[in-house]
């Protein structure tokens, strides 16, 4: 497949190198690419306020972080003797306000403390269409399952949009790279032809945003797989969500334009040797397999550029074992 056209526009004028750190929020394309870039060590932080689908929701949530500005009181929520938090995805629930309210502080302090240390901030637009409760016009991230009398439903605007994002912009550490994507998976709730609004809108935001900040990039992941890939056989069963293998394509190309030469040529070495770690073999007792062992734990004794102290014990378990 030729990537020519579709390649970004605008590259980053230095590509993502092994100890940079990395924070990676939004939508599902945050998660697909962080969980690539932990598997090959480099230093990242994923979605730290659990899937957060809209932009504003999202910027706002890390404005908040490096602010210091703990969500609103007037946010929480209990729902079937579970509390949650408007502004938060709900991986942050807890039987009792008070563990709920512990729990988002810490991740508040660990977000801020990794945001201002980051090199690069990934951030994944899912929709633009948003919920507002009624009772006080906020804007929510999740609406925790209760009932939608509850919001209003609208559609962001553009300007919006940008402005959420200025307003980060403005107090993120000095010469941090930005990379936007907007998600190609499509929100059916929203019906074909409002999910279609929804994406032009992101994708135009992402476009004016690229074009006025010079070190904020596009990433094409959405024209990756709705229109390079094009075709259902790389989506699940859901015909919503991108297969292993499709997801595998855009990482190929997120690595081509955005990951340093040498970053490369290591993840091409050390997936070698993740993948005799992740092999099981069936006569491990056999002399040939401890040989093998050995020889796979000089291999990691050898890496210096990435932490692998967990592969070496994994691995010293394994000789001892057998």
């Amino acid at each position: 497949m030729d990537f020519k056209t579709t390649l970004p526009t605008k590259k980053l004028e230095t590509p993502i190198d092994l100890a940079d750190s990395i924070m990676l929020a939004g939508s599902c394309f945050a998660e697909h690419i962080g969980i690539k870039l932990e598997r090959y060590r480099f230093p990242a932080m994923i979605n730290p306020f659990g899937i957060i689908f809209n932009p504003v929701s999202l910027c706002n949530n890390l404005q908040n972080c490096l602010e210091k500005k703990l969500p609103s009181n007037d946010l929480f929520i209990q729902n079937q003797e579970v509390w949650y938090h408007y502004q938060l995805h709900t991986d942050f629930a807890a039987l009792d306000l008070e563990s709920l309210k512990n729990k988002i502080e810490n991740q508040w302090k660990a977000t801020q403390q990794f945001l201002n240390n980051s090199k690069y901030l990934i951030l994944t637009f899912g929709t633009a269409w948003v919920y507002r409760l009624n009772k006080n016009q906020a804007l929510v991230a999740n609406c925790h399952k209760i009932p939608s009398k509850a919001f209003k439903k609208e559609l962001l605007k553009i300007k919006e949009i940008k402005s959420a994002f200025t307003d980060l912009f403005n107090i993120l550490p000095k010469n941090i790279e930005v990379i936007l994507t907007v998600s190609p998976v499509r929100h059916l709730k929203d019906t074909l032809e409002l999910n279609s609004v929804s994406k032009a809108t992101l994708r135009l935001a992402c476009h004016e945003l690229q074009a006025a900040f010079e070190n904020v990039h596009y990433f094409p992941a959405f024209e990756l797989l709705i229109d390079d890939l094009r075709d259902y056989r790389f989506f699940t069963a859901d015909m919503l969500h991108p297969t292993p293998q499709a997801i595998d394509y855009v990482w190929e190309q997120f690595l081509n334009s955005c990951i340093s030469a040498e970053a490369q040529e290591f993840i091409q070495y050390f997936e070698k040797i993740i993948l005799q770690i992740e092999h099981r073999p069936n006569a491990p007792q056999t002399a040939a397999h401890q040989k093998f062992l050995q020889k796979l734990l000089m291999q990691l004794n050898a890496i210096k550029k990435v932490k692998v102290d967990d592969l070496i014990r994994e691995v010293e378990n394994r000789i001892a074992q057998n």
